[in-house]
């Protein structure tokens, strides 16, 4: 099957504007005030970094606690 065979009837449907199961229908009032502007999310407010050695204690603390599940999983084989 070709590109052409399967976007036929939407080619058709387009060029006559009939509608069909496929259409899509929309009033211009409904999408009006829509805000399509594109925003930059570092512009969106000023970014919070949590202290480095918060994270670290973090890290150590999960990298402890699955030395100490590998170590009991191992006990158990």
């Amino acid at each position: 099957m070709s590109i052409y065979e399967e976007l036929k009837e939407m080619i058709e449907s387009y060029n006559t504007r009939t509608l069909n199961d496929n259409s899509w229908i929309i009033k211009v009032e409904d999408i009006k005030a829509y805000d399509l502007s594109h925003k930059i999310p570092s512009k969106l407010g000023d970014i919070v970094y949590e202290n480095p050695k918060v994270i670290m204690d973090r890290i150590m603390k999960t990298v402890e606690e699955n030395l100490e599940f590998l170590d009991n999983l191992s006990n158990i084989l």
